[in-house]
């Protein structure tokens, strides 16, 4: 019994079946009461459908925000805005920026993509790092072309499921717009050729690509150091003119001995910007002491060991430890709670220690509440922690880490689903924010962008918990990040999640969890067969899986809920192949399973709840089978039986999308008027939720509803309000909805 509340399409693929389950003929009534229908105006029935403007927003905003402290780079900026406006008879402009580390390009990029927007490329901005898509050598396109689209304001229901599809998709969007397009961590041309956009006035400008040469029309911008007299204003800006001014000469050496690199001068001057006992000149002195006492030739990578080494030894014992610490987070970006909950273990005091990093340019803050550490920086910050820490560090940070995205993404899938069947529960110390508002459909959109913002990180820790052999983390983190596959449908991760949490399982013999992903592994499984070269093959490792998960001996843990659960994912794969009544056996029998769980007094309230709304899902899709099956009355007494269990319960997506499938019987069967009233009932629920998934599918049945009823003004209001969401969301409908209007 899980978060998804669409029953699949027949697939018809595979030639494996999992082994048949036993079937189970209590199909009657399973209490609750029956839906009592309302009356509703048209007017009210207007007002729910008009009443609120909410659309998805399109027009892409996913630049990250610009530095506050930048200087000069007027010159670099024009000549940039020169090359993305020199005359071109197709395609976007293709811009390779290029320059030393921490010379400042990303933040030149930033500053210029801010400034410019609006005039050069007023239909948006958009950012991708290919890093953080890349594992095993290659890099995930598919996630990629996801977190571009949803920058354009595609929610996760609307991603097509491969990549083909999701870059026609992004094309369609941007077709005839212009966009700017910042990647970063390019490796090859083929990277280049799939994002470049194919507007005219449109660009595509790279970063962090090693010198590639991409594309026959590629132009090159190189990113200097700064010139003495633009590095002198950056340290005027980061200490105070006064103490500069004071200080001319010595600057003025200081930022040559930097070589003119931005980050390098942040972090040789941080100790001057955080300790009034420290001067300019002392830091010059000590770099010099340095620089003579070096073996070899000392070159940039070396001057920015030392300075950083200064800044080290000037942090507070807190601030140190935190920043040998923060080397052992995955690559990428990391949130203020994460970094919080590595200061405060085992010792230390929360900000101050942060502040300190932030202060001294260790740390690099990108946008709200997320920072990161320069790939120059961490290595540096690598090499303190093994020699302070030891050997066991990395493994005590990491154990730290782990258990606290474990407990946040616990939090965030009981946020998003708060009954449903769990193995593991990992309470954290402190309540994420996500969990504390007043407003439940607004924390739950929270949770979600919380796991959207760190679903790099949740995998890459999970990863390593798996390397570490700590089975149970991976497991706990598992459970939880299935919320987030189910609905973000980054289907590469799914499986290897999955595939990590049933070997954990099965190594650390722990069958009701072996129980559990083998059936999450088997719709991940299912998921991606719809877009493999070999779907088959897919298909019947799906239900193999599930059929071992289904005959594993009783054991302590296994409960008739976690069978139910992988009876019900039994009865998904049929209905993948559109074998609807081998699927209503299955659900069928899952049935008085979760019923008996739901009856039990020594269980957690939350356990009940979870097996209540087992039992009322299998209603619902036992309903939608046999909507399929052309069984409309069967369909009709199964879907009310479902939301009359389901209606009062904080699972208003569930209501609707049940109200909707009733409403579809109903009319099929010509009872009009009851089906007016409840799928009017499924809008007045949708209202400000902004689930347009749902909505689109409620509004369309009640258009239906509205032309059988002769209803031509409830129609067109129908109709006008999927135009709009339609264009919004750039959906395929969209010509078939106008033409709709233009017949009325």
């Amino acid at each position: 019994m899980e978060p998804d509340d669409q029953e699949p399409e027949a697939e018809g693929r595979g030639d494996a079946k999992p082994e048949p389950v036993v079937r189970n003929d209590s199909s009657g009534p399973v209490g609750g009461n029956l839906y009592q229908g309302h009356t509703i105006t048209v007017t009210n029935v207007h007002t729910a459908v008009r009443g609120f403007d909410d659309l998805p927003e399109i027009r892409p905003s996913g630049l990250p925000q610009a530095p506050e402290i930048f200087v000069n780079r007027v010159d670099k900026m024009a000549e940039l805005t020169a090359l993305v406006t020199k005359p071109r008879k197709s395609g976007a402009a293709l811009v390779a920026i290029g320059g030393l580390g921490g010379v400042g390009k990303s933040a030149l990029v930033a500053r210029w993509g801010n400034q410019v927007a609006g005039e050069l490329f007023p239909d948006g901005t958009m950012h991708v790092n290919l890093g953080a898509h890349r594992a095993n050598g290659g890099v995930g396109m598919n996630a990629a072309f996801a977190q571009l689209l949803g920058q354009c304001g595609c929610e996760d229901w609307q991603l097509a499921k491969d990549l083909p599809g999701r870059r026609e998709q992004l094309r369609a969007r941007l077709r005839g717009k212009r966009v700017l397009l910042v990647a970063d961590d390019v490796n090859t041309d083929a990277e280049v050729a799939q994002l470049r956009p194919e507007y005219v006035g449109s660009a595509l400008i790279i970063t962090g690509h090693g010198g590639g040469e991409y594309a026959m029309d590629q132009e090159h911008l190189s990113v200097e150091p700064l010139d003495d007299a633009s590095a002198f204003e950056l340290v005027s800006i980061l200490i105070g003119s006064g103490e500069a001014e004071a200080e001319r000469a010595e600057v003025t050496e200081l930022v040559r001995l930097c070589g003119g690199v931005p980050k390098v001068i942040g972090i040789a001057v941080g100790p001057v910007r955080r300790h009034d006992s420290i001067r300019i000149a002392d830091v010059l002195a000590g770099l010099r002491t340095e620089i003579d006492g070096a073996e070899g030739p000392v070159d940039q990578d070396s001057i920015l060991g030392m300075v950083a080494d200064r800044a080290y030894h000037s942090l507070t014992p807190e601030a140190a430890r935190l920043y040998r610490a923060l080397s052992w987070h995955p690559e990428g970006d990391v949130s203020k709670h994460a970094i919080l909950a590595l200061a405060q273990h085992p010792s230390g005091t929360g900000e101050p220690p942060l502040i300190d990093l932030l202060e001294h340019h260790l740390l690099e803050p990108l946008q709200t509440d997320r920072y990161k550490l320069s790939y120059l920086v961490r290595a540096h910050a690598r090499r303190h922690a093994i020699s302070v820490d030891g050997p066991r560090a990395e493994r005590e940070t990491l154990k730290v880490l782990a258990s606290w995205y474990a407990a946040w993404a616990h939090s965030a899938d009981k946020t998003m689903i708060p009954n449903r069947t769990r193995v593991f529960a990992t309470e954290p110390s402190r309540r994420p924010p996500f969990t504390t508002g007043d407003d439940k459909d607004e924390n739950k959109r929270d949770a979600r962008d919380w796991f959207e913002a760190e679903r790099y990180n949740l995998l890459a820790i999970q990863r390593r918990c798996f390397d570490e052999g700590w089975y149970d983390l991976v497991m706990r983190l598992g459970e939880s990040m299935w919320v987030m596959y189910i609905g973000g449908r980054y289907l590469e991760d799914w499986l290897d999640s999955s595939r990590l949490a049933v070997t954990a399982a099965v190594d650390s013999g722990h069958p009701a969890a072996e129980v559990r992903f083998r059936a999450f592994l088997a719709r991940a499984l299912m998921e991606n067969a719809a877009i493999a070269t070999e779907p088959d093959r897919l298909f019947d490792e799906a239900a193999r899986e599930l059929t071992r998960a289904r005959e594993l001996p009783m054991a302590d843990g296994i409960g008739p809920d976690l069978r139910a659960s992988a009876i019900e994912f039994t009865g998904r794969w049929y209905s993948y192949k559109g074998q609807y009544r081998e699927a209503i056996d299955c659900y069928r029998q899952a049935i008085p399973l979760f019923a008996s769980q739901a009856e039990r007094t020594d269980l957690p309230d939350e356990s009940r709840r979870a097996s209540q709304r087992g039992v009322t899902l299998q209603l619902h899709f036992i309903g939608r089978c046999l909507l399929k099956l052309g069984d409309l009355t069967g369909a009709a007494e199964h879907l009310r039986q479902a939301e009359s269990r389901m209606v009062g319960t904080d699972h208003d997506r569930d209501v609707a999308t049940i109200r909707t499938d009733l409403g579809e019987a109903l009319r099929r069967l010509g009872r009009l008027d009851e089906a007016f009233a409840v799928v009017t009932a499924a809008v007045d629920v949708l209202a400000y939720k902004k689930w347009y998934r749902i909505e689109i599918s409620a509004l369309r049945q009640l258009a239906l509803v509205a032309e059988a009823r002769g209803d031509t003004e409830l129609e067109r209001t129908c109709l006008e309000r999927l135009r709009d969401l339609y264009t919004a969301t750039h959906d395929t409908e969209l010509s078939a909805v106008e033409e709709r209007l233009r017949r009325l």
